[in-house]
């Protein structure tokens, strides 16, 4: 120890006790002197170049031992990521104070110099010195709290001694070591502020509360330390925190221990929550803590902005997270709401939080099936009523509303997964009685709710996802009377709905679910003839009264009309049964002559072009079906027919024509009457096939124009963000909709002049998600019809990103979206081949707009043949002569490598060396 102790710790591995020992030696013959070397061990350690002397050891005694501090002047030594000092240090004072404790505590004049001028190094303003002194404290704590151990054994056996003098004796020894033990705990708090040291701090000081949790916990009251190391947010102590609060609250511990930390726990709650924000890692750990401080303490209530912190973990991905907090939002209602009103406020409370922070659908849908799975929604009488009440207060007709709706609709989709699964195969354990309840409690409550819903199309369409005849077997099962239950759905509601509604939306669900049972419920066709008798009837009736005096005077007329064409609409769109399609098709053709007297609304125009459609469809299905002796068909004039047609397809086009700032309730009406109108009327490829049918009659040429405006047309009112396009939106389904009928003009006219327009759609693909498959069947009908067309396509695609900003990120990405597609769609295809025809098309139209008027400049065309190299270089040499012969074929390529200053030569002499590696 000539060196002093800090070297002589720092010198060999696992040699504190032989230090300890040789020091030891030293005390016993001259005490001042090895009293000395450990001071100025704690000074080494400070990395400050002082050394004690004589006099230093009178002023740690006095009241005031600051003239000490200030002699220790600037320097530096980190010894904390010295693993050897750490441990010998440890075990040097593990055999001073826990091997040695009579001994230190029958002279421990030396150790109270020792714990002075910790203390001093603690409260000093240096940091080297605060480092220092909480480490000490941190490592003399537990080797204080084993020596209070082995002295309460001797207490124990000097309990049953008759001298109190000895009994006495040993209460002023546990008084010394609990007054040393508390005030060096305290000073530990400041060093977890130190990022290198505040993991050691935390790793000796949760070692000491699981191994001495009376003596820390329960008799000193310490664990508030743990508070003190959350406070600094370091990522290791964090989880050394958490795992020691864990353990503590396990019932390897003492009810009293575990009710201390329950305590703890809950007053730290502010704390943890901003810690589960800044670490999604404890998340789960944290939310833990919660519930087995809740269950151990009481289910008090946690604050509000902790309660709407764990709202937000339900939409968290990880399920252990979501469970967790689930049980905790169940807790929280329960102990704030009568037991009867939980899942009302619980569920309220998740839907503001989902409103106000616009969580996606597939995540709420996955936090109400952990709710059904857990055990929420026994009966579904609740969820009804909160449907019913939130009808009636226009403050949450829109939004709340309309979720609960959803949660309705979701819940009896898991119901019907739930019986399912448990009669396929079928199990002797499977708890019908619950599952009974709560499909009676479902079938009780959705005819009142579905009639209330009526006026009110989102959700009334929401409700009515639950009717389907795929689940009549399922209702069965559950000992639902299907027969008398689907006679009140369908003749007392939808029937009635039927009758009573003008909203197509409405409309169209309700005829679709009424006509969708015909196969196993015959009170569908009764409905369904009543309804087409009714609809034509009150069509006919309402157009007799129209008159030159009164066609867009009279509004109530007006409105009948409006009223009923939107009904024929739908009903004919479904399926026609009535031979008056004929009669009603003579009456649109005039009325499309009187449609500008009428002064309709412009949704009611579009569905006035749409019912026409659906009528002329209607005809012509007539009269291929019908046999020369069928009655219906007789006396129709084909050649009148014809022109009316052509009449109506003009018209139509037409409203292409500025129609692109029209409401989208419109545009889809137009759009899908001139798609189908145009399947309807192509050109076939044979025409003497159809001499003398109908058809041959109607056949319209498509003009290019006319598939310009419509591309132009659907890009606006699908990708143009007039409408809100996101999973929400009601206009979702229409828009897709509206997107797969342009993609069946492609797909089933034979006779299109072109499949150029296509770009202003295909563009979007891979940057709209929401209409990925539909995109995508686009592409495949382009490539299936014409690969030469695909490519040039694709091509043109990319030229109009060169023209715009960003061209880099937007071409990559749609470049990479169309590998994809293949792979996804063209598994058949050669994919080389596939690449190569990409690259050569995208060379082709690039190296013809260069020098063009519109073309594209020549930085651009250089980034571009950059994005292109990585695609380039994989491919097999085969592929890239075949890039090289396409450049060089190219006709004005003899006259671009003339030019030896030319920038294009440049780029494509690059380009072309790439070609031949």
């Amino acid at each position: 120890m000539e060196n002093g102790l800090f070297n002589a710790l720092c010198s060999k591995a696992k040699n504190g006790k032989t230090i300890y020992h040789s020091w030891r030696e030293l005390f016993q013959e001259r005490k001042d002197e090895a009293t000395m070397l450990v001071l100025q061990l704690f000074i080494d350690m400070t990395g400050f170049g002082y050394t004690v002397a004589d006099t230093d050891l009178a002023l740690l005694m006095e009241d005031d031992p600051h003239p000490l501090e200030n002699n220790i002047t600037t320097s530096s030594q980190d010894f904390f990521q010295n693993g050897t000092f750490v441990a010998n240090f440890s075990r040097f004072w593990q055999h001073a104070i826990v091997h040695q404790w009579k001994e230190l505590l029958s002279g421990n004049d030396w150790f109270n110099k020792c714990v002075m001028l910790v203390m001093l190094l603690c409260r000093s303003k240096t940091d080297e010195c605060a480092m220092v002194g909480s480490f000490i404290c941190a490592d003399l704590v537990p080797h204080l709290c084993a020596a209070h151990h082995n002295l309460l054994n001797d207490m124990e056996r000097a309990a049953s001694w008759q001298g109190n003098q000895r009994k006495s004796s040993l209460k002023k020894k546990e008084y010394y070591i609990d007054q040393v033990c508390q005030a060096l705990s305290t000073e530990i708090g400041n060093g977890f502020k130190y990022a290198k040291l505040s993991g050691l701090l935390m790793e000796k000081l949760c070692e000491a509360f699981v191994t001495y949790p009376d003596l820390l916990i329960l008799t000193h009251g310490q664990l508030e330390l743990l508070g003190a190391g959350l406070r600094w947010k370091q990522r290791q102590s964090v989880q050394l925190a958490l795992k020691c609060m864990k353990q503590l609250m396990s019932d390897s511990f003492s009810s009293d221990i575990n009710n201390a930390a329950g305590i703890f726990i809950l007053k730290m709650e502010n704390q943890l929550t901003r810690i589960m924000d800044s670490y999604k890692s404890s998340e789960t750990a944290i939310l833990h803590l919660f519930l087995e401080a809740l269950n151990t303490v009481g289910n008090i209530p946690l604050c509000e902005e902790t309660a709407e912190k764990i709202i937000h973990k339900m939409f968290n991905p990880d399920e252990a997270v979501v469970n967790a907090a689930i049980d905790l939002h169940g807790m929280y209602h329960a102990a704030i709401h009568p037991s009867a009103e939980v899942e009302m406020n619980a569920l309220i409370a998740i839907l503001d939080v989902y409103e106000r922070y616009a969580y996606p659908l597939a995540s709420f849908e996955a936090v109400i099936k952990k709710l059904w799975i857990k055990g929420f929604f026994r009966k579904l009488d609740e969820l009804f009523q909160m449907l019913l009440d939130a009808m009636d207060t226009p403050a949450n007709a829109g939004f709340i509303a309309s979720c609960i709706a959803h949660t309705i609709s979701y819940c009896h989709r898991l119901l019907m997964e739930d019986i399912r699964m448990k009669i396929s195969p079928s199990s002797d354990n499977v708890n019908w009685s619950f599952m009974r309840k709560r499909m009676q409690s479902f079938v009780a409550n959705y005819p009142k709710c579905l009639n209330a819903a009526s006026r009110t199309p989102n959700i009334y369409n929401l409700l009515l996802n639950c009717m389907s005849p795929a689940n009549n077997e399922l209702y069965r099962f559950a000992e639902v009377d299907c027969e008398a239950y689907h006679e009140e759905v369908l003749f007392n509601i939808l029937s009635k709905v039927a009758l009573d509604e003008c909203s197509y939306p409405v409309l169209f669900q309700t005829l679709t679910t009424i006509y969708s049972f015909d196969t196993i419920a015959h009170i569908s066709e009764d409905v369904w003839n009543e309804l087409t008798e009714k609809y034509y009837t009150l069509f006919f009736h309402t157009r007799s009264r129209l008159r030159s005096y009164n066609l867009g005077i009279d509004k109530k007329l007006m409105e009948s009309y409006s009223n009923a064409i939107t009904r024929l609409c739908v009903l004919i769109e479904i399926n026609n049964t009535s031979e008056h399609v004929f009669t009603l098709a003579e009456y649109l053709a005039n009325d499309l002559r009187l449609l500008p007297k009428m002064n309709l609304s412009d949704e009611s125009i579009g569905i006035f072009y749409r019912l026409y459609k659906n009528a002329l469809y209607a005809v012509v299905q007539c009269c291929l079906a019908a046999l020369p002796s069928d009655n219906p068909t007789a006396g129709i004039k084909y050649d009148q027919l014809g022109k009316r047609v052509q009449a109506f397809m003009g018209v139509l086009v037409e409203q292409l024509d500025g129609g692109q700032q029209s409401p989208f309730t419109v545009s889809s009406h137009v759009a899908n009457a001139l798609c189908n109108m145009l399947i309807l009327t192509q050109e076939t490829a044979d025409p003497s096939q159809q001499t003398g049918s109908i058809k041959q009659h109607m056949m319209y040429r498509v003009e290019p124009e006319v598939l310009a405006k419509l591309s132009a047309y659907i890009e606006q009112h699908v990708f143009g963000g007039g409408v809100e396009s996101d999973a929400k939106s009601s206009c979702l389904l229409a828009q897709k909709l509206m997107l797969a009928t342009y993609n069946d003009v492609y797909r089933l006219h034979l006779a299109l002049p072109r499949q150029s327009d296509t770009c202003a759609i295909v563009k979007y693909y891979g940057e709209n998600a929401l209409f990925a498959d539909e995109l995508e069947q686009l592409l495949s009908i382009v490539y299936g019809k014409d690969p030469k067309e695909f490519f040039s396509l694709v091509a043109h695609v990319v030229m109009d990103y060169c023209k715009k900003t960003n061209i880099n990120a937007k071409v990559k990405k749609f470049l990479s979206n169309l590998k994809q597609f293949a792979k996804k769609c063209l598994a058949h295809e050669n994919e080389e081949e596939y690449l190569t025809n990409i690259i050569q098309s995208v060379i082709g139209q690039s190296l013809e707009q260069v020098f063009t008027i519109n073309g594209v400049a020549l930085n651009v065309i250089e980034k571009l043949f950059t994005i292109m190299k990585p695609l380039v270089a994989p491919l097999p040499l085969e592929n890239r002569k075949a890039i090289n012969l396409f450049i060089r074929q190219h006709p004005n390529f003899a006259s671009y490598m003339e030019d030896e200053n030319s920038e294009l030569r440049t780029i494509l002499k690059s380009f072309l060396k790439i070609l031949k590696k």
